[in-house]
């Protein structure tokens, strides 16, 4: 949890990827870590790890990152370590979770780091401190958020106090969101071997947590256009967004009990679910339903994360200006909407800028070349290159909407309709009205009575489909339009 500004610069995976100069393969995990424990190797020593005597102290594990920040930024760790609000700060305000004991006594965990200010307080290390604290570099919460942080707002690590705060506060939450009783279960499983925390630390580790958190920072930087902002506003801002993201809660809903089958008919009767990682799109209330806990647009933030819940249930009803882009490329369609103008507007809310499918794409094809280039954002090193390579004449929608791959991820339409059934046959000329409505929204350019455009094109097939073989729209060329001959 503790973000370490001395792991995050000295094992950053990225610049390691860089210094080796990588062409076709990424390096294995344990590669990573092997690296990450040689670069640790010094920073032990420097603290008199190595010089410590009595018996082994597992307070080393905590106490090791906060006495390396010691040694490299005395000054500005002892500012930060020595507030007497970061507790509260820490917590982002929650210094108690769900009123269990251990809550109660953050504040005397937080004072007690605070207070660590040489290996003499210390017995021995560890015999596996190296690997722990390689863990840690690679895919620490604390470090990891302020690698992120760091990334995406061109922070300088010498003066990171506020960035601190704000990846503190991201570490919490992610804390939060492992002591949840269905991931608890689901990275435990049946066995118990070794403590928990290390348990969540390996998987971290194997599930890049660090790219992760660096994708969604890159992410809201954009949706939120904390760009031109100060790299304080720019940290604080994503860190909030990914706070209430990770904080949105376990929701309960109603749903029909039904019946065995009888002859007798019998009324459905109402039970109450749990919700955790799929939920409808609107307030989430408490398990007894008498409040809402969470918004309808926390709920959006949510989902727009990489983070639970990982399906969204909502309607076609007043979804304009709603996006769902970042971390979706597939809907679901439940019901067939009556006409192509809805069915845009449903996939249209996951077809957005810089989308989950256009990043998949472009990260598969200029993955390896940017992270091989020292550059502090690789996603912005990976659009500059799709920018760079794209055709002569192709304007900005290339490639920061559209990036089509051979076998790539794409927009995904599920419509669950048997074969030979009325919703069948109505998907079929859906598809069919589909492209005239987008061809004659192009034409109308956004006026009026573009239905009755599409009616018109519908009704003479032959000839529309003679025209388009001998010319194409072009809706992509700013304020004009360009209609060129195709032979």
């Amino acid at each position: 949890m503790y973000p370490c500004a001395t792991l995050a610069e000295e094992c950053d995976p990225l610049r390691c990827a860089a210094d080796q100069n990588i062409a076709t393969d990424l390096p294995t995990l344990e590669e990573a870590l092997q690296g990450a424990e040689r670069a640790i190797e010094p920073l032990l020593k420097e603290i008199g790890a190595y010089e410590a005597e009595g018996h082994e102290d597992a307070s080393w594990y905590w106490a090791a990152p906060i006495l390396m920040d010691r040694q490299r930024y005395p000054e500005a760790s002892a500012e930060w370590l020595s507030r007497p609000d970061l507790a509260t700060v820490w917590s982002g305000g929650r210094t108690e979770h769900s009123g269990r004991e251990e809550g109660k006594h953050w504040p005397s965990h937080v004072e007690r780091a605070a207070a660590v200010a040489d290996a003499s307080d210390l017995g021995s290390p560890p015999q596996d401190l190296r690997r722990v604290m390689a863990q840690m570099a690679l895919a620490g919460p604390g470090t990891a958020a302020l690698r992120a942080l760091w990334r995406c707002s061109d922070w300088s690590l010498e003066g990171y106090g506020e960035a601190r705060d704000a990846a503190a506060r991201v570490a919490w939450r992610i804390r939060l969101m492992f002591d949840l009783p269905e991931v608890t279960w689901a990275i435990r499983g049946q066995e118990a071997v070794e403590g928990y925390w290390r348990q969540v630390l390996r998987y971290c580790a194997e599930g890049g947590l660090q790219p992760v958190l660096d994708e969604y920072a890159h992410v809201l930087r954009d949706l939120e256009s904390f760009g031109r902002k100060k790299a304080s506003e720019v940290a604080s801002g994503v860190s909030g967004r990914m706070c209430r993201a990770l904080g949105v809660a376990t929701s309960s809903m109603k749903v029909d009990k039904v019946p065995k089958r009888e002859m007798v008919a019998r009324p459905l009767s109402k039970e109450s679910m749990r919700g955790h990682f799929a939920l409808r799109f609107a307030e989430v209330r408490s398990e007894d339903g008498t409040e809402p806990v969470t918004r309808a647009s926390q709920v959006q933030e949510a989902f727009n994360s990489p983070f639970r819940p990982f399906v969204l249930a909502t309607t076609s009803v007043g979804q304009e200006g709603l996006d769902f882009h970042t971390y979706c490329h597939a809907v679901v369609h439940w019901n067939l909407p009556a006409n192509p103008v809805d069915l845009e507007q449903r996939e249209g809310r996951v077809h957005r800028y810089k989308g989950h499918a256009v990043r998949k794409n472009l990260a598969h094809t200029y993955g390896l070349s940017a992270m091989a280039e020292d550059d502090l954002d690789p996603w912005e090193r990976i659009f500059e290159r799709g920018k760079e390579d794209r055709d002569v004449g192709e304007s900005d929608l290339t490639p920061f909407w559209i990036y089509a791959l051979d076998g790539g991820a794409k927009i995904e339409r599920h419509v669950p309709a048997l074969p030979l059934s009325r919703d069948s046959e109505r998907l079929d000329a859906l598809r069919a009205s589909l492209a005239v409505y987008r061809m004659a929204n192009t034409q109308e350019s956004g006026r009026s009575r573009i239905s009755d455009l599409v009616d018109q094109f519908s009704r003479g097939k032959t000839q529309l489909r003679r025209c388009l073989g001998e010319s194409f729209v072009d809706g992509s060329g700013g304020e004009q339009l360009y209609l060129e001959s195709a032979t």
